[in-house]
């Protein structure tokens, strides 16, 4: 809703409680009457129910919502758009970061001689084939290759590769890749 439609509602509630709802007088010069709003005693206040109150409140709400900013809508739903791409996009090269980061450890893991694969994420598989020949997706269930734990040296196992080879690095090192191998295959 524009500022301008606002105002134009705010004043013309303005114009409609000026008179307080008016006040109704039996005889000529009386001072005493009754309100025409709420069938209340004039010098009383106006009934918890009144649309002059009510207005009132409707009023104080206008004028507060009047001294706010205008909020650019379209910059904001163009925005968050924006957003929701860039999320998208970060998510995407998170996801090819980590398959990365298992390629190039699977990798090194072979350098080493070792058997290591990466870790795979579930593989859907079909119990049943439909007889018009194509999975029953029914019968569809998720299923991860067991995986194998990387077992690694213990810190004494290090200290007595490093006693039997300490002037010797290559010696060490196919030592290391040695018993790795050995506790991982």
């Amino acid at each position: 809703m524009s500022k301008e439609l606002l105002q134009q509602a705010l004043n013309t509630l303005k114009l409609s409680v000026e008179n307080d709802g008016g006040v109704a007088y039996f005889y000529d010069g009386d001072e005493i009457g009754m309100r025409k709003c709420c069938d209340v005693i004039s010098y009383k206040k106006h009934h918890k129910d009144c649309w002059v109150v009510q207005a009132k409140s409707t009023i104080a709400a206008l004028e507060a919502e009047v001294v706010k900013p205008e909020q650019d809508w379209d910059l904001l739903k163009s925005t968050q758009e924006s957003l929701r791409e860039h999320m998208s996009k970060v998510k995407e090269l998170e996801e090819l970061a980590k398959q990365t980061a298992l390629d190039k450890k699977a990798d090194n893991a072979r350098e080493l001689g070792l058997d290591y694969e990466p870790e795979q994420e579930p593989v859907s598989k079909y119990s049943d084939i439909v007889s018009d020949g194509g999975l029953d997706p029914r019968n569809k269930c998720d299923t991860a290759p067991p995986r194998k734990e990387w077992v690694g040296l213990t810190d004494e196992e290090e200290i007595e590769l490093d006693e039997k080879t300490w002037l010797d690095i290559n010696a060490y090192l196919k030592a290391r890749d040695a018993k790795l191998k050995e506790k991982n295959s």
